[in-house]
């Protein structure tokens, strides 16, 4: 896309976040995100056992 830096101009060229670095926090938010619900799942799953 041709606007893509533009939102980074005004930092230096050493500075400016690359598109891997953008992959990787993306990467690791879909991680912590299922991490979150898997554990959010086996918690009330046990729970609900509980009362049976």
């Amino acid at each position: 896309m041709a606007g893509e830096g533009a939102m980074f101009k005004f930092l230096r060229p050493r500075l400016r976040p690359q598109p891997i670095d953008i992959q990787a926090a993306a990467l690791w938010g879909v991680a912590a995100t299922s991490t979150a619900l898997y554990l959010v799942q086996v918690f009330f799953f046990s729970f609900f056992l509980s009362f049976e």
